[in-house]
Formats: C-alpha cells, structure tokens, sequence
C-alpha cells in the first residue's frame, strides 16, 4: 500500500505536458470505449478513470476544462445517435445522473488531492524545525 501512495505522488511530480498527454490519452481511449458500447446502460462508467485522473493530477480550473470537455463530447454523441433535438426523459435524465456523478467525483478526488498537499506541505514544516 505505501508503494500505491508514491506512485500517486509521483505521478503529481510529472511534468505539466506529460499529466496532460496521460489525460488526453485516457479520455480518448474511454471516450471510444463508451460509443463502441453505447447503448449499454454501464457505458458511462468508462468515463470514472479520466476524471479520476484528471483531478488527482491537475488543480481545479483543468479539473473544470476536463469535464465541460467530456460532457461537451458526450452531448454531441448523444445528439448524433438519438433522432430527436430535444431528449426525451429516458435519455435526458441518466445521462443528467451521470454527469452529476462524475462532477462529484471529480470534486471529491480533488479535496483529496488538495489534502494530501496540505499534509506534505505541513510535513516538510515540521521537518524543518
């Protein structure tokens, strides 16, 4: 279990370009998981892993850019393979749950992160006097 802590600390000491390829790698992979298999009723939960990502290792203003990007591409999806302008309900309300439910874990997953900056920060304060 320590070595899972490093390894996640170390991914937040990466360089700004590689968090980002790392990010934009998983979105695309899970974004093309989900419309392979679409009308699966689980296929949003492809989405769990970039968000996850994308909060663990970017502050909150990406954090924000990450998810209005997937949502913004989840919409258009939808709007493309459903005949209809407007949602009906039956599409309309699982995926207003979903995105609910990423948007809450994307912000769970940051306070944590903000935490555990918090605590290293503090740490290294204690560990200089």
């Amino acid at each position: 279990m320590h070595y899972l802590s490093d390894l996640l600390r170390l991914m937040q000491r990466l360089s700004y370009v590689a968090r980002i390829c790392i990010v934009i790698f998983t979105v695309v992979s899970c974004l093309i998981l989900y419309t392979l298999t679409y009308p699966a009723y689980y296929a949003i939960s492809f989405l769990i892993v970039p968000v996850a990502l994308a909060a663990w290792l970017f502050p909150w203003r990406e954090l924000f850019i990450a998810l209005g990007a997937i949502g913004l591409v989840l919409i258009v999806f939808n709007l493309l393979k459903s005949d209809y302008a407007f949602w009906p309900s039956i599409v309309g309300l699982p995926f207003l749950v979903s995105v609910i439910s990423l948007l809450v874990e994307g912000l769970l997953i940051g306070s944590f992160r903000e935490q555990v900056i918090l605590a290293d920060e503090a740490r290294l304060q204690v560990g200089d006097f």
